[in-house]
């Protein structure tokens, strides 16, 4: 858990395409094994969901009053597909600032796990989906590839309401610690979930 790993960090390279799809393929195929690390348990309403009118009053000014009813209407779509997310290990915190990319040997480190919990998969795919896969589809399909399944009907579905609770918390994160990716991922997030472009 301690040992310095060779390799840059994934936000900070610039790789030709091909190189950036194989990272994200390791991606995928790192998560699927950590993913399977533990037997599938019964999904509950998690934290994230319990607290919400908590998070959303801890945002107050931040948001806008659609991103506040957008928030409180994922909520309860999230609510009511729980039943169909089974709880697994999860990274928490999937994001290329948490991916380490030895060029050298084309192999990939995760990074940061402080916030692994147990949790619905498709959650460890949310920062992905709405980072630097918004305009490069090759990049989920390459990380799907590496994964070795696609996203389940209920998964599909939870995704947004998903990136709309991380979008939340990313605000009030992001203005806390002066984070300004944090910041811009999160507002990219609430414009692409408002304007209906999930």
């Amino acid at each position: 858990m301690i040992t310095g790993l060779p390799g840059l960090l994934a936000r900070d390279l610039v790789v030709p395409a091909a190189e950036e799809r194989e990272l994200h393929r390791q991606a995928g195929e790192l998560l699927r094994r950590l993913h399977d690390a533990a037997p599938p348990a019964a999904a509950g309403p998690g934290p994230t969901v319990q607290r919400i009118e908590e998070d959303l009053a801890r945002a107050g000014m931040l948001l806008t009053t659609p991103e506040a009813a957008l928030v409180r209407r994922c909520a309860a779509d999230l609510r009511s597909l729980l039943p169909g997310l089974p709880m697994v290990p999860t990274h928490g915190d999937v994001q290329p600032r948490n991916l380490l990319w030895d060029g050298a040997t084309r192999r990939l480190a995760m990074l940061d796990f402080e916030r692994a919990a147990p949790g619905p998969a498709v959650a460890d795919q949310v920062r992905l989906a709405y980072g630097p896969w918004d305009r490069r589809p090759d990049l989920r399909t390459a990380f799907r590839r590496g994964y070795g399944r696609a996203l389940t009907p209920v998964e599909e579905r939870a995704l947004p309401s998903l990136a709309a609770l991380d979008a939340l918390s990313g605000l009030h994160w992001g203005t806390v610690n002066a984070d300004d990716e944090v910041l811009s991922r999160s507002r990219r997030t609430f414009a692409r979930l408002i304007c209906g472009t999930a």
